[in-house]
């Protein structure tokens, strides 16, 4: 199956207008490793639009816990199956 797939920072509190794509019906999915306060991600996925938002934390820079990104593939992988 195809997703579209959307990559965003949140914000301070956590959101991004990015996860409007998602729609109402979106089901959100972290991970289990924190970048400070929040979660390294925070995936929404609609199933209904073949849509997948990736909400990374704020400040947060590609490549610095390999771990978490690890992670956020696996998610991805087992919501594009």
């Amino acid at each position: 199956m195809t997703h579209r797939i959307i990559n965003a920072h949140c914000n301070q509190n956590g959101t991004t207008p990015a996860f409007n794509f998602a729609g109402e019906d979106a089901v959100y999915h972290w991970t289990r490793r924190n970048w400070y306060t929040h979660p390294v991600a925070l995936i929404a996925e609609n199933w209904k639009t073949d849509t997948i938002v990736i909400g990374w934390a704020p400040g947060y820079i590609k490549g610095t816990d390999k771990t978490a990104e690890e992670e956020v593939e696996a998610i991805i992988s087992e919501l594009e199956e």
